[in-house]
This record gives C-alpha cells, structure tokens and sequence, in this order.
C-alpha cells in the first residue's frame, strides 16, 4: 500500500482522525478493513509497516477447489449463450494446471470461459469444442509466457 495510505490509516486507528489537505478530520468509526495482496506487483507500493502489520491478521487463502471455481464462474462469468457443466469443469481443470507452474487467477478463468465461448459464438458455433478451449488459452497465455513455451504448455496441461 502507498506509503501515504498507511501514514493515514495509522493516523485514523491511532487517533480517530485524519488529516487532510491540512484539514483535521474527526472520524468516529469502527475500522474492519479487507484487503487483498499480489506478491507479484509492487509497483507504486510499500511493504506494509510494523505498525501496521501489528493491527492485522494475515489470512492466506489458497486458490478454491475446482467445484467452488465452477460455482464462481457460473455465478460471475458472462459467457454469450450457455455452457455446459462439462465445459466449467475442463476450464476449471485447466486454470488449476496453470496454477502449478505460474499465477492464474480465478479473474483469469472467468475471462478464460468468456473467450471459449466468444470464439464459439464467432465461428457460428452453440456449444463450445476444444479448438476454443485452447485457441482462447493461446489468448490467455500470451501475457504470462514467451512465445516458444505457449505451444509446450497448452500441450502439457492439455494432455
């Protein structure tokens, strides 16, 4: 978090105040703060202080089950037409794969089964096959991977 973000949230935990463009701003709240962390990217932030840290309780929380990612991306993904459970679970699969060797967040599925059945619905298609799955994962991978490993990757997790 940037470093003016905590001198400020320690300044309200500690004293029930802000200061703002040199105005003292009284806050009578009760503070239940939720946050979440890439350990990847850092740009624009600082580690979190001792003070800080000595205020928190630090979950971890791993990647869901595959049955939990399918319940997420029935509930939040907007594929154009309708997929079936078969299809949420091979992407699923998938996303739980490429979690083994690099980040792939649930964000990452649920834009992952949009793709599938986006290039479906482009290719005059109304149920989802395999070229979709994996010319979307070709899509996917392009950010996270050079170009020699997409081929070698999508081979290995799709075996």
């Amino acid at each position: 978090m940037p470093e003016k973000v905590q001198n400020t949230l320690l300044q309200v935990l500690e004293e029930g105040r802000t200061t703002i463009a040199g105005f003292d701003i009284e806050l009578e709240i009760d503070t239940l703060l939720i946050a979440t962390a890439n350990p990847e990217e850092y740009a624009g932030t600082e580690r979190l202080s001792a003070n800080l840290l000595d205020r928190f309780e630090c979950i971890k929380i791993d990647y869901p089950s595959i049955e939990d990612e399918i319940a997420i991306l029935k509930q939040y993904a907007n594929p154009p037409f309708s997929i079936d459970l078969d299809t949420y679970h091979k992407i699923a699969s998938i996303s739980k794969r490429l979690r083994e060797g690099k980040q792939f967040s649930v964000r990452g599925t649920i834009s992952l089964v949009e793709q599938v059945a986006a290039h479906a619905m482009i290719h005059g298609k109304e149920v989802v096959d395999g070229s979709d799955i994996r010319v979307a994962l070709e899509n996917s991978l392009k950010s996270r991977y050079e170009d020699g490993d997409i081929e070698a990757t999508i081979e290995r997790i799709l075996r």
